[in-house]
């Protein structure tokens, strides 16, 4: 497959991204359900050090929404033509804060509400998902689409 610079990922297109955002924007209102609606209750059980581990991860999970649904919506731009794939790899629309992002559960999810941690599992899985997207499009410009 030969890639051009009208497109980022060659292979997804605008259904592909379109299917991609609507599930990343569900996630980001089941997230803002939980801290709006049981989240409250569920840190009455916790620990002093649980609270603070879920007030961290709760940032954690916020950024991996944030820099995905980003991400996704310059991809977007780039197949809409409002923006060119060349600009969507540019540091500026490129994801950020991968250590952070990628970090492992290592055990500071330990004692926290089950429904917490899905909520963490699933923004993890989405920011890898994007990752090896916005990896991808990034080592095909760079080989010139040879990339497998």
């Amino acid at each position: 497959m030969t890639t051009t610079d009208n497109s980022s990922v060659e292979a997804a297109g605008p259904v592909f991204y379109d299917r991609m955002y609507d599930d990343a924007v569900s996630l980001t209102v089941e997230v803002r359900d939980y801290f709006a609606d049981r989240a409250e209750t569920d840190r009455i059980f916790l620990t002093q050090g649980q609270k603070l581990a879920m007030m961290r991860e709760s940032m954690r999970v916020t950024t991996r929404l944030a820099q995905s649904v980003a991400w996704i919506m310059a991809q977007r731009a780039v197949h809409a033509g409002e923006i060119s794939a060349a600009d969507a790899r540019e540091s500026t629309y490129r994801l950020e804060n991968h250590r952070v992002c990628l970090a492992e559960d290592d055990g500071r999810l330990a004692g926290l509400p089950a429904e917490f941690k899905v909520l963490w599992w699933r923004s993890q899985r989405l920011f890898q998902r994007v990752a090896r997207l916005d990896n991808l499009a990034q080592r095909r410009a760079e080989f010139g689409g040879a990339v497998h």
